[in-house]
């Protein structure tokens, strides 16, 4: 996985682009957030936010490897293990109120390691340490 040290130095590597995407981002980027991908909450238009994806992606040229691209959805996307939602306030329908829930990739199985298994005993006393 690499050394210990590796998301520190992503995350200064990468605070450059946080800055930027917030501070031009402006009345449009309603939440940002970044925790191995960058989650990003957008209320302009489509044609504005490709505009916005251009931007911070002039300012990378020169950094090899780096390249922004977003996934749009409108209602429900998932975030690492999280499903994030909208739903209608039921006090006010104009406004929308998100909400999360647990996101199953597609190769979960839902499968658990018993302790009275034949494994080593290490084994099931590491599950509970990672």
């Amino acid at each position: 996985m690499g050394k210990g040290f590796a998301p520190s130095c992503a995350n200064i590597y990468i605070s450059k682009l946080d800055r930027l995407a917030i501070q031009r981002g402006g009345d449009y980027l309603k939440a940002y957030f970044r925790f191995i991908d960058i989650f990003a909450i957008w209320s302009g238009a489509l044609q504005q936010l490709q505009i916005f994806q251009d931007y911070l992606n002039s300012h990378y040229l020169n950094l090899p490897g780096i390249h922004i691209t977003f996934t749009i959805k409108s209602r429900v996307t998932e975030f690492l293990d999280t499903l994030v939602y909208t739903v209608i306030n039921p006090h006010d329908p104009t406004v929308k109120i998100i909400k999360t829930s647990v996101y199953f990739k597609p190769t979960y199985t839902h499968q658990l390691l018993r302790a009275s298994s034949f494994h080593p005993t290490h084994t099931t006393r590491g599950i509970r340490k990672s």
